[in-house]
């Protein structure tokens, strides 16, 4: 019998899920299976941006020189803390029996975010749906979300957007940090980051 892959963003909000299908699952290290879900989670991030030297060995050393690193295309890596759960994932994902993904993380830009990095590492060509609540994950909305799962193109524009956050900050993040560290000399280097930065600036504005 086929099944869908049901992919949280976390183990409370997939036992959550569970509770709302019409299911009888098993525990298993990482997932949940019953005879037509199987659901499994994300610990949060568990694909990142690479760092620079990915791109190019010199960058290994930080050079005024170097700046702007720009890469042409952006390259992703599972992050180490995520390297189990991400391997279980990819091969539920590319199990025979699966035939379709239900991206049920967080409604909002960084919940699409992880799903998508997650189906984009593990090559996955199989339909995506999208389940897409705001209200508490009770077992009646659960059940009531299912009968309408959305197409996951719908939500396309949202992981864009994610995508154009994620990487204005590893833009400025890089960039900046390498830069104002070594014109000062300073070490262990100073971080500047595109929300951080600002937001510390008024609260330093604040107390003066």
């Amino acid at each position: 019998m086929s099944k869908q892959l049901v992919l949280a963003e976390k183990p409370s909000q997939a036992q959550d899920i569970a509770k709302g299908l019409n299911d009888t699952f098993s525990r298993n290290d990482g997932y949940l299976e019953g005879n037509r879900y199987v659901i499994s989670w994300s610990y949060g991030h568990l694909v990142e941006l690479e760092e620079p030297d990915a791109y190019d060995k010199r960058y290994i050393k930080w050079n005024l020189k170097d700046l702007p690193i720009i890469p042409k295309q952006f390259k992703y890596r599972i992050t180490k803390e995520g390297s189990k759960q991400f391997k279980l994932i990819k091969g539920l994902i590319n199990k025979s029996d699966i035939e379709s993904i239900v991206i049920a993380t967080d409604p909002g830009r960084e919940g699409e975010l992880i799903a998508r990095l997650i189906l984009m590492m593990s090559g996955n060509k199989k339909p995506v749906y999208r389940f897409w609540t705001s209200k508490a994950l009770s077992p009646e909305t659960v059940c009531e979300t299912f009968k309408s799962l959305r197409p996951g193109s719908d939500f396309d524009r949202l992981y864009y957007a994610a995508i154009a956050r994620q990487q204005s900050d590893w833009l400025i993040g890089i960039n900046a940090t390498r830069a104002f560290s070594v014109k000062h000399n300073i070490n262990p280097p100073l971080s500047i980051g595109r929300v951080q930065t600002p937001t510390l600036r008024l609260i330093v504005d604040r107390e003066i």
